[in-house]
């Protein structure tokens, strides 16, 4: 039996934010497009799993972390920690002043250098815009996991950002690292 014409609508409407979440999470372009392609064809395949009343772009998006699980599991390669370039990932708006450009850069660069769960997480919940709920449901883990991972890769990106007319200050009764202008 096929699937329905509206599931295939859906699934066409998500491929760019499947895409997306694909090249963040391989190391080239080709392992991306064929992650993205082993998700399309799971999700046409096990279309009837799919429960009415859930989120479709969840469970697409929970298929793919499964596939990429499993691949990781299985003793497949793990090349580092780049994925991709910044310049494919962000392209800063022709109006923004080249110190803004630098920073953006930078910030690419730091979210693409995080252990795999955190860079995962950081993407689900802060550039596909699921919440911390929806994310565990689509990493299967507890929410407090996502809560964890989210604040880790936050400190371990303060620690590194550097901005352009500010300094890093350590507050006097706290292990919180502030930024005073200067």
């Amino acid at each position: 039996m096929n699937p329905p014409e509206h599931l295939k609508s859906d699934l066409i409407q998500l491929l760019p934010r499947l895409q997306r979440y694909a090249r963040s999470l391989t190391l080239t372009s080709s392992d991306a497009d064929e992650l993205l392609q082993s998700t399309c064809e799971r999700v046409l395949l096990k279309w009837q799993q799919f429960r009415p009343g859930t989120e479709f772009d969840r469970w697409a998006f929970t298929i793919m972390s499964s596939i990429r699980s499993n691949y990781l599991r299985a003793g497949a390669k793990r090349n580092g920690s780049g994925l991709v370039d910044a310049e494919t990932t962000l392209v800063a708006n022709e109006n923004e002043s080249p110190e803004r450009r630098r920073y953006l850069d930078e910030v690419v660069n730091r979210v693409l250098e995080l252990p795999i769960a955190q860079k995962q997480t950081l993407i689900l919940v802060y550039v596909e815009g699921f919440t911390y709920k929806e994310t565990a449901e689509i990493l299967s883990v507890p929410i407090g996991t996502v809560m964890s991972r989210i604040a880790r890769a936050r400190a371990t990106l303060a620690g590194q950002l550097t901005v352009t007319g500010f300094k890093r200050v350590k507050p006097y009764n706290s292990d919180e690292i502030g930024v005073v202008k200067l």
